[in-house]
């Protein structure tokens, strides 16, 4: 996990915006795109703050040290992304708010995943000594 920036590093800033830009258009990317809907500035605008929201807690608590709790809140992230693109092939008037369901989900399941992953690390971490 060298990839993955140290715990009060200034790179976590650059992390955090990249993660929450790659999101908001891969967001918008899946409504607009897969979907077939049309561009409104209002959804793209929700679609962003979303994005934000949900990268910039991992991010700082990344910043704070919790560098696993990161990593599985965007693997989380991209699951969901693809849960969600993959909701939108057979439109029958359902798939986008179940589409949206499966992606908060599989988010908030990294977000407990992560958790777990943290205590585990540091249980052992602890043992150690």
């Amino acid at each position: 996990m060298r990839w993955i920036p140290a715990a009060r590093s200034r790179h976590w800033f650059a992390v955090t915006y990249i993660a929450a830009i790659v999101m908001a258009v891969s967001l918008c990317c899946i409504r607009f795109g897969l979907f077939g809907q049309t561009l409104t500035l209002t959804h793209a605008l929700r679609f962003t703050l979303l994005a934000i929201a949900l990268t910039a807690l991992p991010g700082l608590l990344g910043w704070f040290g919790a560098r696993l709790l990161w990593l599985f809140a965007m693997i989380g992230n991209a699951a969901g992304l693809a849960f969600m693109a993959q909701a939108s092939r057979a439109m029958t008037g359902w798939e986008d708010l179940t589409s949206l369901l499966m992606f908060l989900f599989t988010v908030i399941g990294g977000y407990i995943i992560g958790i777990i992953a943290e205590i585990a690390a540091w249980g052992i971490r602890r043992g150690r000594r």
